[in-house]
């Protein structure tokens, strides 16, 4: 089995509706496809940077909010483990 691990800037484009990143997802299994706890955090504070920013519409913040939530429940999400944070040193 392979295992396809997107990065923070292909969620991204896969949320957006990207042509190219859905084309190559669908040829995806999707119990193969992953994210790392990485890319969850990164989501997950932009988001909530978004509450804190004066001028943005609550009600769409907040619905992006639990689209993204909604998102990374149907993925695999890639703990940062012992051995990752080894080979990050």
């Amino acid at each position: 089995m392979s295992l396809y691990v997107l990065d923070t800037d292909h969620v991204t484009l896969h949320q957006r509706n990207h042509p190219q990143v859905i084309a190559k997802l669908q040829t995806c299994v999707p119990e193969e496809v992953s994210v790392t706890v990485i890319t969850l955090e990164e989501q997950m504070r932009g988001r909530l940077a978004q509450l804190r920013r004066p001028g943005y519409d609550l009600t769409l913040v907040y619905d992006q909010l639990i689209a993204t939530a909604k998102y990374f429940c149907g993925l695999i999400i890639l703990p940062f483990d012992a051995a990752a944070q080894q080979q990050f040193r």
